[in-house]
């Protein structure tokens, strides 16, 4: 029975962490067990939102690595984040709020100004509407006294 669990979690350690590339695994040249590796995706997972040395530290306490291969290991499963730590440590350096070098959502602001457009649009409608009404009503007039004159 042991023999068969310990045959089933190599199968899944195979499984989880291949993909199409030539060296097989995400996990090929570092010294990252799978396990380690499940452990500080749900980690990521859970909060990507911070900044990425909040993430660090989760990943350190959480496994007890050390900060290198805490890296190694958040960069092993989203190397894309390689240029979002760039982004950050510039920021720092530059003394820049680090907060502003992550993707925000803008839709509640696009939301708010489409709002407000649209608003200005109503109003302008309105104005237009009025000089057509005081127009028409000069009209109505001027053939009334044209029409009273004859």
């Amino acid at each position: 029975m042991k023999l068969k669990s310990i045959a089933i979690l190599r199968i899944f350690k195979m499984t989880l962490f291949t993909n199409n590339t030539p060296g097989g695994s995400i996990l090929a040249n570092t010294s990252i067990s799978p396990e380690m590796a499940k452990i500080a995706s749900d980690l990521i997972a859970y909060n990507k939102h911070r900044d990425l040395m909040e993430i660090i530290k989760h990943i350190q306490q959480n496994l007890t690595i050390g900060s290198n291969q805490a890296w190694e290991l958040l960069f092993a499963i989203k190397p894309e984040w390689k240029q979002r730590k760039e982004n950050e440590d510039a920021a720092r350096e530059s003394n820049v709020d680090v907060s502003q070098c992550k993707v925000v959502d803008l839709s509640a602001d696009f939301a708010r100004i489409a709002a407000q457009q649209e608003q200005e649009r109503i109003e302008q409608r309105k104005i237009e509407h009025a000089a057509y009404v005081e127009w028409r009503e000069a009209e109505r007039a001027k053939r009334k006294c044209l029409a009273d004159s004859f």
